[in-house]
């Protein structure tokens, strides 16, 4: 009895210890090679793909000179062609961020690719829930201060539907309509989208002030439910370093998005 009492003991903390180690998630150093010719992203996914808190570096090459833009992070360089430039930060927010670069506005260039998928899911579902029913989905957003004081998370506390991701999604009946991600918009602006629970933010993202935050479900197909909720994020004046050194973003041309998820 004592023996097997003994046994039972170590299978435990065996299985604790494992469990342990599988849930803890060690950031690291992720290296990206960026070419851009001709306002095109030559060498590397579209979507460049890393976890929360890990150490990004970007060396970056153009063919011309141009400014990149890290949307989320508020990160702009300037590039020069022949010349090899590092951008390097810290994946402190989730969720999905343009990566842009900004172009002389007497170049010709085009950019109808440009935020083509905020366009996109900017079109309503036909399908509409039941209001007030208790199977429908529901939103209520709470805001919190992450562990970085400098960052907020959002959590749309969402029932009655699933967040599925672009891997996930073959997996799932398209037809299902309980099943898709969510729109987070910033002062009525469409900031991203996520199929997590909750989004981490920089405080350089909001205005100093009062921001309103709205959070809607959308399906898989990017037109967005009639299930929404809206609430506001005051951002006191002292705590925000407005930068206003950016370009408009209408000379801007999209090259990739960064994809930052939970651990």
């Amino acid at each position: 009895m004592y023996i097997n009492y003994i046994l039972s003991s170590i299978i435990l903390v065996i299985i604790i210890f494992t469990i342990s180690c599988n849930s803890s998630y060690v950031p690291k150093e992720v290296y990206f090679d960026i070419t851009v010719n001709n306002n095109d992203l030559t060498n590397e996914p579209k979507t460049l793909k890393v976890k929360h808190n890990d150490y990004i570096k970007l060396n970056i090459q153009s063919d011309e000179i141009t400014s990149i833009h890290i949307h989320g992070y508020d990160i702009e360089k300037e590039i020069t062609p022949d010349k090899v430039e590092l951008i390097e930060f810290k994946a402190s927010a989730t969720g999905r961020f343009d990566i842009t670069i900004h172009k002389d506005t007497n170049h010709n260039n085009s950019h109808s690719h440009s935020h083509s998928h905020n366009e996109q899911e900017d079109a309503k579902c036909e399908h509409e829930f039941p209001m007030n029913n208790t199977d429908s989905p529901s939103i209520n957003i709470d805001i919190f201060t992450g562990e970085n004081p400098d960052t907020y998370i959002i959590d749309p506390n969402i029932l009655n539907f699933t967040l599925v991701s672009d891997k996930e999604k073959t997996l799932y009946d398209s037809n299902n309509n309980n099943i898709g991600h969510w729109h987070l918009y910033i002062n009525g602006k469409l900031k991203s989208m996520y199929y997590e629970k909750s989004a981490i933010l920089n405080k350089k993202e909001f205005n100093s002030g009062e921001n309103v935050i709205k959070v809607i479900l959308s399906s898989l197909n990017h037109c967005e439910y009639n299930i929404s909720d809206t609430t506001t994020l005051e951002i006191k004046s002292k705590d925000h370093h407005d930068d206003h050194s950016h370009h408009d973003d209408s000379d801007e041309i999209q090259l990739a998005i960064l994809e930052v998820t939970p651990n």
